[in-house]
């Protein structure tokens, strides 16, 4: 083991198998338990005034908004636009030898499904936006605009980024390994100026192996950025208000999707995952420019944070697991594969098993991790993992992030056992780099807070760049009408897969 995980936290009376005394799982109003709607598999939720939680009326308001764009695209545009529901384009990336699925990841994004925000008219970036901020709550609209607004930033910072650092330290050390930071093997060129070594990370992410090249030069720089910016994508599967459509808008660290479908009663079902958001700089540090210089964004955003809360609560979160469930759960450098001079202490990938079409949940076997039920943790534990899952259900509509968030209540007072594993620096250190995988219920959340791909800019916050993750393990977001034809349309219930 790295460290001495022992001595994070107190030893606890040993009565269960990691050290809490058991006891009654938490009740409310810990944990408050919300009415379950539309997404709990096998509820029927029939949308009308009486049922009560509107999800009817918001499925008929995110179609009408979805009509708005499509009534103001040119028709030129509509087949790149309106997609068949049964199509790849619902699930695949546009380029899958780099994308499997999702636009959205530790790599350069390719261009996404659908068409382009930049090949948009201001009346169609107009009814663009409309349809996100009524598809999402207000808080979960406004994180996806601060993402996208993240582009000008990053770029701002790769074009001030020292590209060369690496490559100068391997040239007077070729086997330096070892590093956390590069500010432990590198020097600032010039200590009169503000200094912003460059990092780059893993090649490799949805194979077997990982190369890893902490060379990254040039970074891209503003101009590309503004075209990556320029490339997020929307695409309508399906016509909006059918039985079964949906909505995909993806691009550089963000990937929302919603599903809508009519099950074998006439009840519409919502389903709001998968939802990938990701953050770069999380943290937005200190400027180079004069204070007098207003022309850069960076300049105006200096301390402004994004997702700094999830990181936050899920490291308290493994702070209060006993010391022995954390130990047994933490994957270690030395079973990732390294290059000098850094160390990679986060797993290889860009992340294990959530960014698949399909999860795999047998990917984490390769890791080591634990199952542990809710009634050995302590509630203040419980409580920092919920406040992480709490950012992604408060994104989606109140008419359906609550019932997601039941879900999770749910599985705690069921004491039913969660999959842990977590991966990364010091715990009480939330600027070093941090990996979480967990499973509630039939919840996948993964966080990978990490230096890869980044422009550093301090030595105790070198983990600045994050992407995440939720996966509802319970729909079969790969292919929505199997789960259908099995739920909803069979004589006889079948056994439920092994």
């Amino acid at each position: 083991m790295a460290r001495d995980l022992e001595n994070e936290q107190r030893p606890q009376p040993r009565s269960s198998r990691y050290g809490l005394p058991r006891r009654a799982i938490l009740a409310a109003p810990v944990l408050a338990a919300i009415p379950l709607a539309c997404s709990q598999p096998g509820q029927r939720e029939t949308g009308s005034p009486e049922s009560g939680n509107g999800t009817g009326y918001y499925a008929a308001d995110v179609a009408q908004a979805a009509q708005d764009l499509v009534d103001v695209t040119p028709e030129a545009q509509r087949a790149d636009l309106i997609v068949p529901f049964d199509s790849a384009t619902r699930t695949r990336g546009r380029d899958t030898n780099q994308t499997e699925a999702f636009c959205a990841v530790l790599q350069w994004c390719p261009l996404g499904q659908g068409i382009t925000v930049c090949s948009m008219n201001m009346s169609q970036r107009t009814a663009l936006h409309a349809l996100l901020d009524r598809a999402m709550s207000p808080g979960g609209y406004q994180a996806l605009v601060a993402v996208l607004n993240r582009n000008r930033v990053i770029g701002e910072m790769e074009d001030v980024g020292d590209s060369g650092v690496v490559d100068r330290v391997l040239q007077v050390d070729p086997t330096a390994t070892g590093a956390e930071s590069i500010f432990d093997v590198a020097q600032n060129p010039d200590p009169s100026k503000p200094w912003y070594p460059v990092v780059g990370g893993a090649k490799e992410f949805l194979g077997t192996g990982t190369t890893v090249d902490w060379s990254w030069d040039p970074p891209p720089g503003l101009a590309a950025r503004y075209q990556q910016f320029c490339d997020y994508t929307i695409a309508i599967i399906g016509n909006p208000g059918d039985d079964s459509w949906a909505i995909r808008f993806e691009g550089h660290h963000i990937a929302v999707n919603l599903t809508f479908l009519t099950n074998a009663g006439g009840h519409r079902e919502v389903h709001s995952t998968p939802l990938f958001v990701g953050a770069f700089p999380m943290v937005i540090p200190e400027d180079p420019f004069a204070p007098e210089d207003t022309a850069q964004q960076w300049h105006w955003t200096k301390g402004q944070v994004l997702m700094l809360s999830v990181v936050h609560h899920l490291r308290e979160f493994w702070r209060k697991v006993p010391a022995s469930a954390r130990g047994d759960a933490f994957i270690g450098p030395d079973l990732v594969k390294q290059a000098p001079p850094l160390v990679l202490d986060t797993p290889p990938s860009s992340l294990i098993a959530a960014l698949s079409p399909r999860v795999n949940q047998q990917a984490i076997a390769a890791y080591p991790h634990i199952g542990i039920r809710p009634g050995e943790l302590a509630e203040d534990a419980l409580w920092n993992l919920r406040q992480a899952f709490g950012f992604y259900t408060g994104a989606m509509n109140s008419s359906i992030g609550p019932s997601y968030l039941a879900r999770f209540d749910q599985a705690v007072q069921e004491n039913r056992p969660l999959t842990l594993s977590w991966a990364g620096g010091p715990l009480d250190q939330i600027g070093s780099h941090h990996f979480t995988y967990a499973v509630v219920g039939d919840l996948l959340l993964e966080v990978l807070q990490s230096n890869q791909y980044s422009v550093q800019h301090d030595p105790e916050f070198t983990g600045n760049h994050l992407h995440t993750m939720l996966r509802d393990l319970s729909f079969d977001w790969d292919d929505p009408m199997h789960r259908h034809q099995q739920q909803d349309h069979m004589t006889t219930t079948p056994e439920p897969p092994k």
